[in-house]
Order: structure tokens, then sequence, then C-alpha cells
């Protein structure tokens, strides 16, 4: 969604909220899969107070995708906000923590959450934060219960296993 912000840091007082279902289908993460099949919900409001333009968003959305350990599929809820201020000059180096500097008189909105979502994504997926993975040996979903291989232990360690 292309804001038009025309008039919007002339006019003190301003205040909008848009409200939109945000497709990133087309998002490929480093697996290769596609975990954003649902839209992404985006909540938005824009600002001018006291000559200060600001953009709050709020985005809630499912991620499909499998635990790192078992892979089993998950279906897992997320929600993230951010907030930045608008500016039309130039402070120094462009965008800067939460001020973007505003080029003409368009905000390109999708660019914004779709940056902001991938970014807040969490490195890893599990299922449980006890999740036991999958045998070595057999492959056996370790969560389901043991898998009975017999495991060799190759740890300069392991002679300490006969102490006893």
């Amino acid at each position: 969604m292309i804001l038009d912000l025309k008039g919007v840091f002339d006019c003190e007082g301003y205040s909008r909220n848009i409200d939109y279902d945000y497709d990133m289908s087309s998002y490929q993460d480093p697996a290769g899969g596609h975990p954003l099949k649902e839209p992404v919900k985006v909540k938005a409001r824009l600002r001018n107070r006291a000559g200060i333009v600001e953009l709050h968003v709020e985005t809630q959305f499912d991620y499909f995708t499998e635990c790192d350990r078992c892979c089993t599929p998950l279906k897992e809820h997320y929600g993230f906000t951010f907030d930045n201020v608008l500016s039309k000059q130039a402070s120094g180096e462009g965008e800067s923590g939460d001020i973007i500097q505003v080029e003409g008189d368009t905000l390109d909105l999708d660019e914004l959450v779709s940056s902001n979502v991938i970014l807040n994504l969490p490195m890893k997926h599990l299922c449980s934060e006890d999740c036991k993975g999958l045998c070595p040996i057999c492959g056996k979903n370790l969560n389901e219960g043991p898998c009975g291989c017999k495991r060799e232990i190759n740890s300069p360690f392991s002679k300490l296993l006969n102490l006893k």
C-alpha cells in the first residue's frame, strides 16, 4: 500500500487509521519454504502531532514452518508493533533508527511492513522448549519415546562412564 502523504506534514492534528491485509505469500524463508500462506493483518495509524509525523504499525500473522529439531509441522502466531517518525528534511544520513526520510509525497507501507516482519522473526522455531529432536541413527522422533538404538559415545570423556 502506497501512503499518500501530501499535506500530512503541513496539517497539524492530522490523523488517519489504516487497516488492510498484506499478501506476503511470495516470501521465501532460508530453507526454501513459503511460510506466510495467509495475509499479514496490518493496522496503522498516521498522525501529525505538533508538526511531527508519527507512524504506528501493528501486525498479526500466522507462520507455517517445521520444528528445527524434530521436523514436526508448526503453525505459530506472531504479532509485532513498530513506530517510526517520518521526516521530509534530510537529517544527516537518511534513515537512522526510527526516523524515516520520505522522498516525495509517498511512502511504501508494504515495504516497511515486510522488512519489519522478516527482521522480527525468531531464528529458531521449536515445537516446545524441551523438544528432544530426532535420533541421529534411525531418525525416530524422540518426543514420541525412545528409539532403542545403541548409541556409541565418541567423546574423550566416554571412558569416564566405565569408572562407576
